[in-house]
């Protein structure tokens, strides 16, 4: 499929969008999408919508877990960013996770980390792994 839009819903209500440039399904699983050039937005309709974009990506839909790979960006309605070579959505509960070194610019300073997880709306924030951060005085 040429740009395709998948709409749903995560546990607690929120809608999200997951769009990329082509989608195909896996011809060894009926149940993996792979995906060019995706981008998810999560909390569509929240006050903070975050959109995370990258060059692949493969939608489990049986787990409903996407993985994005290659030039992970992340952005929110909070003036945060992060990039990343790699990260995993669950669009059941809307946790992000990345198993890969992680860069991350906010309005309070930058992070860097070996690992993290996104949790609460990207509330809360846990860095794993040689961190070092750079925070600046309000």
């Amino acid at each position: 499929m040429v740009n395709p839009h998948f709409f749903g819903r995560d546990n607690q209500g929120r809608a999200y969008t997951l769009g990329a440039s082509q989608a195909a399904r896996d011809e060894q699983s009926i149940q993996k999408v792979i995906l060019r050039n995706p981008s998810v937005t999560l909390d569509v309709n929240g006050a903070s919508p975050s959109t995370l974009t990258a060059d692949t990506g493969i939608y489990h839909e049986d787990s409903r877990l996407l993985i994005l790979r290659g030039h992970v960006r992340a952005n929110d309605a909070k003036t945060s960013r992060f990039a990343t070579d790699e990260a995993v959505v669950d669009t059941r509960t809307g946790v992000v996770s990345g198993p890969a070194a992680l860069a991350s610019q906010t309005p309070i300073g930058d992070v860097r980390s070996k690992s993290f997880n996104v949790y609460d709306k990207g509330d809360r924030v846990v860095f794993k792994g040689g961190v070092h951060a750079r925070l600046n005085q309000h």
